[in-house]
């Protein structure tokens, strides 16, 4: 029998938001679960047709024409915390179009198939499930399928399905599978072009996930990297710099997503960063990447910093803290990398590449914290002039913390499962996230949020602004918590997750209704922060709050805010009258935090930073 498989890479992004110079992440699990198969069985290879994946989101209607075109025997997904939603409801509303004799397979680190026995009531338009690395189980189920086999769990691994001639749902073991040491992209040059150029047509930039080493040696209770099955990890050697040269020189691609659990805990790691830099410094490469810097080899940290600063490898440096309390740290059994280390790190690099921003990732839900910790722990964090990146704690359905009846116990979690607003994408997504547990209450979430949105806010103005250093954060947050902005936007919050089980605002800082356009309550950092600081009353608030004898403060209250329409990232009619041109250059010389751009518009003056990092770039060259 011969097969056809179709992957459909459906991300949170909705079809009409794609637009032309857009990147999305390209899918590449296909390219993976094929070079297994080509180099394990090829028999099977020579029976299998791989058709072109499908690598942004589509309509109903577009999806459903393209399966019938293409025919594909089977419909391949993967499930992540970003996209679970919106693909679980596309999915089921196709199913009943589709063929019954199209078969949909799903994997990811979404699926928790091998713990829950309901898994398949709550999809049942799943046909097979996998959980944990997905070459082999897949392997396994094509060769059952071509060779009209019925699937035996006691000679497959990693998988699931409901047998419907007993009506019981069939779970086989976990088996660990090592990260492949055949590069999936040099094996697959050709179709991984095909792949690329699918994408250019359309005027899709493209970022790549890469990934040398699979798996972590830890286990904190809120992370699912290892899906609660091993803490093993295997590492691809001596591929990167052929598969980088393939990337960067071959295919023109120069924005990456490292998605090792810990970069640098290899020296080889080093070599990797360091040859981006140096192609960035010597070629003008523009080479750009996201990561997870070591938890293991923390005198690598620091090496990673410089060379990612030397190069402009990243728009911003990454600090992967998730609390600064210690005893916090300890009930999500957190590596003993304390606020101490991170401080020093950012200390030493905040001066040296004034050009990159700092983000420190910290997480609101955690066990031990309370309003009080919370607010101590973004205090300190933004008392060094970096951003908060803050992320809600997330029940992820295969990490530690899901499996774990002794850690929900000892803690006394509840959960809530109230719908949200995802910031970057304008969609609702769901997924269970802390209401309690034995340091905080509901109330006290909201209260948290509160404190979250209005440091992140803070930071985020301050860091974008002229204003940088001038703030007494802590009064201003004081002052936030006795306004009446604080009164209407915790109340409206309290009324959406009560009444409507929906945790996101439905009006902005200035009391304006937004039924229409929620913004999130989940991500801070993301859309409510910036609508807040795009926001006339939140402008002519914070200066009316900002310490200190500062002169631009008045200047603002009196100048930009009486001629505001509500958003200061819009175009403000009076700046462009021919009258106003004197205004318009007073306001360059007297409030240089804020820049007018040639439309007119007023902008965060850190927004414009090309001119700066080319300047840095090829000052690190001839430091160098």
């Amino acid at each position: 029998m011969h097969m056809k498989i179709l992957f459909y890479y459906n991300s949170t992004t909705l079809p009409d938001t794609i637009y032309k110079g857009a990147n999305t992440y390209i899918g590449i699990v296909n390219l993976y679960l094929k070079t297994y198969i080509d180099k394990n069985n090829p028999e099977l290879a020579k029976k299998l047709e791989w058709s072109l994946p499908l690598q942004i989101t589509m309509s109903d209607d577009d999806l459903v024409a393209h399966i019938e075109k293409e025919k594909p025997d089977m419909l391949c997904v993967s499930y992540y915390i970003w996209n679970r939603t919106i693909l679980s409801q596309q999915l089921a509303r196709i199913r009943p179009r589709l063929s019954d004799d199209i078969l949909i397979v799903a994997g990811g680190p979404e699926l928790d198939v091998n713990v829950n026995p309901k898994f398949f009531e709550e999809y049942p338009f799943l046909d097979y499930a996998i959980y944990g690395p997905g070459e082999l189980a897949f392997a396994q189920l094509l060769e059952c399928l071509v060779e009209g086999k019925k699937p035996n769990p006691f000679e497959m691994s990693n998988i699931s399905w409901h047998d419907r001639g007993i009506d019981q749902t069939v779970v086989a073991g976990f088996k660990y599978v090592a990260q492949s040491k055949v590069s999936p992209f040099l094996e697959n040059k050709e179709f991984f072009n095909e792949m690329v150029n699918d994408l250019r047509t359309q005027s899709i930039g493209i970022v790549l996930t890469y990934e040398l080493t699979r798996g972590c040696p830890y286990a904190c209770t809120f992370c699912d990297w290892n899906s609660g099955l091993t803490n093993k990890t295997t590492r691809r050697k001596d591929t990167w710099q052929q598969e980088m040269e393939f990337f960067v020189d071959d295919m023109g691609i120069n924005q990456f997503y490292l998605a090792d659990a810990n970069v640098g805990q290899y020296d080889e790691d080093i070599d990797m960063l360091t040859w981006m830099r140096d192609k960035n410094l010597n070629e003008n490469a523009q080479i750009l990447f996201d990561g997870n810097l070591s938890k293991l080899r923390k005198e690598n940290n620091l090496k990673a910093y410089h060379l990612i600063g030397q190069g402009t490898l990243s728009m911003h440096f990454v600090i992967s803290l998730q609390d600064t309390n210690t005893d916090i740290l300890k009930n999500i059994d957190r590596p003993d990398i304390g606020w101490p280390e991170h401080q020093k790190i950012i200390r030493e690099i905040q001066p040296t590449y004034p050009h990159i921003p700092v983000d420190v990732q910290v997480i609101q839900g955690l066990p031990g914290q309370t309003p009080a910790t919370w607010r101590e722990t973004l205090g300190i964090v933004t008392a060094e002039n970096v951003m908060p990146l803050i992320f809600m704690s997330e029940l992820l359905a295969t990490s530690p913390a899901a499996r774990s009846a002794e850690y929900k116990d000892k803690f006394n979690f509840t959960y809530s499962t109230a719908v949200r607003w995802f910031d970057q994408h304008q969609e609702e997504f769901s997924g269970k996230f802390p209401e309690s547990c034995s340091s905080f209450n509901k109330e006290d979430v909201i209260t948290m949020t509160m404190i979250s949105c209005i440091y992140s806010s803070i930071a985020w103005f301050r860091n974008f602004t002229s204003v940088k250093g001038r703030f007494d954060i802590e009064k201003v947050v004081d002052t936030f918590f006795a306004s009446e902005q604080y009164v209407y936007l915790s109340e409206n919050l309290r009324h959406n997750w009560y009444n409507h089980n929906k945790y996101y605002f439905t009006i902005d800082f200035m009391g304006d209704d937004r039924i229409n356009e929620p913004l999130s309550a989940c991500t801070p950092y993301g859309r409510t922060s910036a609508n807040w600081c795009q926001n006339a009353t939140f402008l002519c608030w914070i200066a009316k709050n900002l310490i200190g004898d500062y002169p631009k403060s008045t200047y603002i209250k009196d100048h930009l805010w009486p001629n505001a329409t509500g958003n200061i990232a819009v175009n403000i009619d009076i700046y462009a009258t021919h009258e106003n041109r004197a205004l318009r250059q007073d306001i360059k010389k007297t409030n240089p935090g804020f820049l007018l751009s040639d439309t007119d518009t007023v902008v965060p003056q850190g927004l414009h930073r090309i001119d700066e990092i080319k300047r840095r770039q090829s000052q690190n060259k001839q430091d160098l």
